[in-house]
């Protein structure tokens, strides 16, 4: 029930690609979370200058879930 703590603050070390994949998969709501281990594997074999992880998803479904994740994302962290 309590906001994520953001991955960087606890390992400075992460990259921000890999910090948004851990914010990803910890999302609170599962619709905010990769859908499937087959989309996140297609994520992380994605080139790091590719994009972001959030703004990256395939299933039309979720673009309003993503879009308010995005909107609400300083507030979560």
């Amino acid at each position: 029930t309590e906001p994520l703590v953001a991955p960087q603050s606890r390992r400075p070390d992460l990259t921000d690609r890999t910090a948004a994949v851990l914010e990803r998969c910890l999302a609170k709501n599962p619709a905010d979370r990769f859908q499937s281990f087959a989309e996140l594997l297609r994520h992380l074999q994605l080139e790091p200058a590719s994009g972001d992880v959030w703004a990256d998803g395939d299933d039309p479904r979720l673009a309003a879930h993503l879009a308010r994740y995005e909107f609400r994302r300083p507030l979560y962290l």
